[in-house]
């Protein structure tokens, strides 16, 4: 994927919606881009432990063939194969923090799951309708790996639990 980067503290709450809205004017510059598909964008968070104080950082992004011809002002990532738990968020973003909460205060902590890699992502595909329609759709990929019991949990239906959604 490649996009334009943010790192700092994301304290002001709109350093995010900035840089998508600067992303969303170059992204169909971007080159090596799938043909004859809808593009595909990701919103990747992740920490630079390489500061003295870990900063929050985050990807505005779009799906690509190649990492070469990188614009000059972008970044370009692949992210590592990993095993991910899967949130559709629904709504507008102002309830992502919402979602957020649930994730990491509920559902982590009460799973047979913990982190297990450095970036989270978000998906954006057809589904997602804008930033303030409450029927836009997107997903939410986090890294995770089983702690003992997870896999053999059973649930009500009789069905493991691969995928959790919202």
């Amino acid at each position: 994927m490649v996009g334009l980067i943010y790192c700092g503290e994301n304290q002001k709450g709109g350093e995010v919606a900035q840089l998508w809205q600067a992303f969303d004017k170059r992204e169909p510059s971007v080159p090596n881009q799938p043909k004859g598909i809808c593009p595909v964008t990701y919103g990747v968070c992740f920490n630079d432990n390489r500061a003295i104080a870990p900063r929050f950082c985050y990807v505005a992004s779009v799906e690509v063939e190649s990492l070469e011809d990188i614009l000059m002002d972008m970044v370009g990532k692949t992210l590592p194969a990993n095993t991910y738990a899967v949130f559709t968020h629904r709504g507008s973003l102002t309830k992502l923090g919402l979602t957020c909460q649930y994730i990491y205060g509920k559902w982590l902590p009460n799973s047979d799951y913990v982190l297990a890699g450095e970036y989270d992502f978000e998906h954006y595909d057809q589904r997602f309708q804008g930033t303030d329609n409450e029927n836009t759709e997107f997903d939410i990929y986090v890294p995770v790996k089983a702690t003992g019991s997870a896999g053999a949990r059973r649930w009500p239906d009789g069905q493991r639990q691969r995928s959790p959604s919202l």
